[in-house]
């Protein structure tokens, strides 16, 4: 596939121009399960020395005959329709946390959902479904969710996942309609009857769900798939099937549209249909090979047939199609071969690592007005970028300052802007990665910079430079680490949510699994306080959890430097003021307190002083507090107003 390099076709742009596109886009955002950077023909020109040399060294001295044995034709044929993402990133290296920051912007580890099965999305994160809705779209979601449970008392996975403390419907996120599963299914024929959820068996079952809001009214069923609704059974099949209903409805009420695409291929259990499975011979394949490469084929032929519905239906020229992976490929090296069929080029790493063969996935956008066909960049972005830019694309305000980590793709694409601003972070199990540049730092538990690789020239993370780096700009990169650190744990608490702080799902499970009176899931006192802890994953000294001769101190300690005070007055006819800040064991509030009611949360969000207050100066003593960070709130007692508030820490 014959590429021209971004920067020609900005160029293009400027000299001949595209004809303007309506305000509101439509929007398709694709996303694929555990699809390796190797798994599509796209990516070809980016792994150099084919994908034989990559298994079993036999390399053919001929780097432009791609040896790819998955055949993604039509992918390869949309991907050539716009700008090939060479260097995008999926943040997760698996996928809940992935999929929490497509929809947010904002890296996972603020609402924690550290890893698969682990927290739900909080009701008081702001999704690209609720921007679009917002905005008159009509929103649905299609396939895997993964980022919370869709029901109070059940769960496909652990028993512990069926609490209500996991729920995060995605029609209480913003989505009109859903039809898709909470988690993996089987890619082919996954559900041939309906589902009865009171029936026998009833937990053990991952059904699709198919739920209408209209009217303030939600509807809820759990349709039987035959032959008859869909000609293919392939689960991608189906899911462009619902799409293009989906579409339907959305233009018959004159509104735009956003979808989320989820397709669960090529994630476990994965299956391929007879006619998939016959384009990889028995005699040639092994079985897993068989169904793998025949899954990503049916997926790449369901993608095509929306695109050419899209073009059909004169849509294609005001919807953007961006297509990506949660991460990347599934499998172990073991024995000279990977324990899975997907590739992952010549990347370092597979699913689960922070090396870029777990996070660097096959991408495309196609934005009409803002790409060029057959172009490519090896612009740094990653699913972080998503909700930017459609905030920007739909002219929607933020209402609060919730910290966003990505960035809006909308001035690089439009050619005013040749690199990101933000650094890129990811972050799993107290290790990061950090890509500040062209330059990705792998950072160790305590923050400190380790090794670094340029992503250009690099890509398979070979070379290690962080010899390159002086003492001063180590020290820099490891200062920012911590400060980014803080400021995630900070919304970790819920304090991004004032004046309703959240409690993280993980935290407020364990403390209802102590009160649940079921002696199977009731820990130890001391297993109760190591797991609270051990609920914040960031860097170690971060949430460095102190211990005495009495135990395991309960509370994170939070460093006071990156968290300067937070103070504003949303009413300038009122002047307050909290000092000193960091605190000790009592602090002041200065102002005019008549007819006010001073409230102080702890970390955990419960209040722990409620006071009226009086005249103009008010102490509070926070003696028996540990310590931490505080959240001090002044609410007027006859409007119900919170008119100030403050951030303090104690130290």
């Amino acid at each position: 596939m014959k590429k021209i390099p971004v920067l020609l076709s900005l160029i293009l742009i400027a000299q001949f121009g595209f004809s303007q596109t309506p305000e509101k886009p439509n929007f398709i955002l694709i996303m694929a399960d555990d699809l390796g950077y190797g798994d599509v023909g796209f990516t070809e020109n980016n792994i150099p020395d084919g994908r034989d040399y990559f298994l079993d060294g036999n390399y053919d001295e001929q780097p432009d005959n791609w040896d790819c044995p998955i055949i993604t034709t039509d992918l390869d044929n949309l991907a050539a329709e716009g700008l090939e993402l060479n260097n995008f990133y999926s943040i997760g290296p698996v996928c809940s946390p992935t999929r929490g920051s497509f929809l947010t912007g904002r890296h996972y580890g603020r609402f924690g959902v550290f890893s698969a099965n682990t927290g739900a999305l909080p009701e008081h994160e702001i999704t690209v479904a609720t921007i679009c809705k917002t905005q008159g779209y009509k929103t649905g979601h299609f396939g895997k969710w993964h980022i919370g449970t869709l029901d109070e008392n059940r769960s496909p996975k652990t028993a512990r996942r069926g609490r209500p403390e996991f729920v995060a419907k995605p029609w209480e996120r913003g989505y009109d309609y859903f039809f898709g599963t909470e988690s993996s299914i089987n890619t082919y024929n996954p559900q041939p009857t309906e589902f009865n959820p009171n029936g026998a068996n009833a937990d053990s079952k991952n059904p699709y769900m198919e739920v209408t809001v209209s009217g303030g009214n939600t509807t809820i069923a759990y349709p039987a798939l035959t032959s008859s609704d869909h000609a293919d059974l392939d689960d991608s099949n189906i899911m462009i099937d619902k799409v293009e209903d989906f579409i339907d409805i959305a233009q018959n009420d004159n509104k735009p549209f956003l979808a989320t695409v989820w397709i669960h291929a090529p994630h476990e259990p994965f299956n391929a249909g007879p006619t998939d499975l016959a384009l990889y011979p028995a005699a040639n394949y092994t079985q897993d090979q068989r169904d793998y490469y025949g899954c990503v084929t049916a997926m790449s032929r369901a993608i095509g047939r929306l695109n050419q519905y899209l073009k059909d239906n004169n849509l294609d020229q005001n919807t953007v199609v961006l297509f990506t992976s949660d991460n990347g490929p599934e499998g172990k090296f073991k024995n000279g071969a990977y324990t899975k069929p997907g590739f992952a080029g010549d990347l370092r790493g597979r699913k689960r690592s922070t090396y870029n063969g777990g996070v660097l996935v096959p991408s495309f956008i196609k934005w009409p007005g803002k790409t060029t066909a057959a172009t490519e960049t090896t612009y740094q972005c990653s699913v972080l970028d998503i909700l930017p830019s459609i905030v920007e694309a739909t002219g929607y305000t933020m209402p609060d300052a919730r910290p966003l980590d990505g960035e809006s793709m909308i001035p690089f694409l439009e050619g005013n802007q040749t690199a990101r601003n933000n650094t890129i972070p990811f972050l799993d199990n107290k290790k990061m990665a950090w890509i500040e540049g062209d330059v990705k730092f792998i950072i160790n538990k305590n923050g400190e910079p380790k090794e670094a690789y340029n992503m250009i020239s690099d890509r398979p993370e070979n070379t290690n430079i962080i010899a390159n780096y002086n003492a001063t700009e180590i020290q820099k990169i490891w200062d920012d680490c911590i400060a980014w650190n803080s400021s995630v744990n900070k919304s970790y608490w819920g304090l991004d949510y004032v004046p309703e702080p959240f409690t993280p799902s993980e935290y407020l499970a364990l403390q209802n699994n102590q009160t649940d009176g079921d002696p199977s899931t009731t820990l130890s006192e001391a297993a109760y306080q190591a797991a609270l802890i051990g609920t914040w994953q960031g860097l170690d000294n971060v949430d460095v959890s102190e211990t005495s001769e009495g135990g395991i101190k309960q509370e994170p300690v939070i460093p006071a430097s990156p968290l300067s005070a937070i103070e504003y007055n949303l009413d300038a006819d009122y002047k307050f003021s909290v000092f000193p800040n960091p605190t000790a064991d009592s602090f002041a509030i200065k102002g005019k307190l008549d007819g006010y009611k001073i409230k102080v949360f702890d970390i955990k969000g419960s209040v722990i002083k409620s006071i009226d207050g009086a005249n103009n100066e008010q102490k509070v003593n926070i003696i028996k507090e540990p310590k931490g960070l505080y959240l001090v709130l002044l609410q007027n007692k006859t409007t119900g107003a919170i008119e100030f508030q403050k951030v303090l820490i104690k130290k």
